[in-house]
């Protein structure tokens, strides 16, 4: 039995020399199952995304304001 395998089963041998061994294939499996879910659920998202914008006043006035506006509100009504 070489020192790697006696650190990976023996609690005395130092820290330093233990080689944790961690198991990806529960993690690949999610992964490929989420690649599948993603690939159903892609032709089903909508084409378009419908909108009303408002169409433009009869007078257009021009009002001064102190300062510059820097938000703007969007509603969106399902």
């Amino acid at each position: 039995m070489n020192t790697e395998n006696r650190a990976a089963y023996n609690p005395r041998v130092s820290a330093s020399h233990a080689r944790p061994n961690i198991n990806v294939t529960p993690l690949i499996d999610v992964l490929l199952v989420m690649l599948i879910i993603f690939m159903v659920a892609a032709p089903l998202k909508p084409s378009r995304f419908l909108t009303k914008i408002p169409s433009q006043p009869d007078r257009i006035r021009s009002v001064d304001l102190p300062h510059p506006i820097d938000n703007l509100v969007v509603t969106i009504k399902m």
